[in-house]
């Protein structure tokens, strides 16, 4: 199989509950041999798939977009975005073919409150709902529509871009608010040991270390703390596009791990699952109250909830 991007692109459309929503399209023409949900065998075909990124997150807020706050794009704009995404995103995906009737029905459970497909009659073809996936084709008025829409509004960054390092030599920095926060390259660490799919598949491997200290520009407060790569970056050279985004990552999870939200070990371990007569959850326990406060006295709360997660 083989594939062209023919448009990737992301555009902020608004915001959420006071927060920015952005949505990114990506638009690929494939090369493979696929069955159509009208049952016509294909060998090119194009793909939809439309994310949101909300808060620092990203994924499915297809119910977000339909509550925006404000909205920076045109009304039918809009309107048809949700249109195309309620009926073609992953168009490459299909369960149910053309014979296949859709039937709304809803979840009792109102956190799943949404349709669900279900067959109303056998396919003639022999085909049964969910056996395979078959291709949604992708008509052209929806793909010059996409394009339209996100070509003729400003491009948006994306979520690591938004978190991106600028670099000095073997040092990124970041401005936060009033933080300034610098990573500096510390080197590789030694092997470690990865295990794969099962424990027989036993890897070594070296990963990247990086030393982060943040700085208040007001208060003068300083904190630092070592932060170690992703695995997947370490046969990338240092500073990967996506480090800025996970330490900002790191220190938003590590900053709720406060003496005051767990004054005691055993609520710590009632949270976490952790054996409160181990002494492997009191150093835990320890580790993580010394690093959640160390951020708590530089990152005040407002500003810990503009960081990702």
């Amino acid at each position: 199989m083989s594939e062209r991007v023919v448009l990737q692109s992301r555009i902020n459309v608004g915001t959420y509950e006071g927060k920015r929503l952005s949505v990114e399209a990506v638009i690929k023409l494939k090369t493979s041999s696929r069955e159509t949900t009208t049952h016509k065998h294909i060998k090119e075909y194009y793909t939809l798939s439309i994310t949101g990124s909300y808060n620092g997150g990203g994924g499915q807020c297809i119910d977000a977009l339909k509550k925006l706050d404000s909205v920076e794009i045109p009304e039918q704009d809009l309107k048809d975005l949700i249109e195309i995404w309620e009926r073609y995103h992953l168009n490459d995906l299909t369960a149910r073919c053309e014979h296949h009737t859709p039937i709304p029905v809803r979840h009792d459970d109102p956190e799943y409150d949404h349709y669900v497909w279900l067959s109303g009659k056998q396919c003639p073809n022999g085909y049964r709902y969910g056996s395979s996936w078959l291709i949604t084709e992708l008509p052209q008025e929806v793909i010059d529509r996409v394009e339209e829409i996100f070509t003729s509004q400003p491009k948006a960054p994306s979520i690591t871009e938004e978190w991106e390092l600028t670099m000095n030599g073997n040092r990124g920095e970041l401005t936060v608010g009033d933080i300034q926060v610098t990573v500096d390259y510390v080197g590789k660490t030694n092997p470690i040991k990865v295990w794969g799919a099962s424990h027989k598949d036993i890897d070594y491997k070296t990963i990247y270390q990086y030393l982060v200290t943040c700085i208040h520009k007001g208060t003068h407060k300083t904190m630092s703390f070592d932060f170690f790569d992703s695995i997947d970056n370490s046969k990338k050279p240092p500073f990967a596009p996506s480090l800025g985004y996970s330490v900002m990552c790191c220190i938003r999870s590590d900053s709720f791990t406060t003496s005051a939200n767990y004054p005691t070990l055993e609520s710590f371990c009632s949270e976490f699952g952790y054996d409160a007569d181990s002494r492997k959850a009191e150093k835990t326990y320890t580790a993580c109250i010394e690093q959640g406060d160390k951020i708590s006295k530089v990152f005040d709360a407002e500003l810990i909830e503009t960081l990702p997660q």
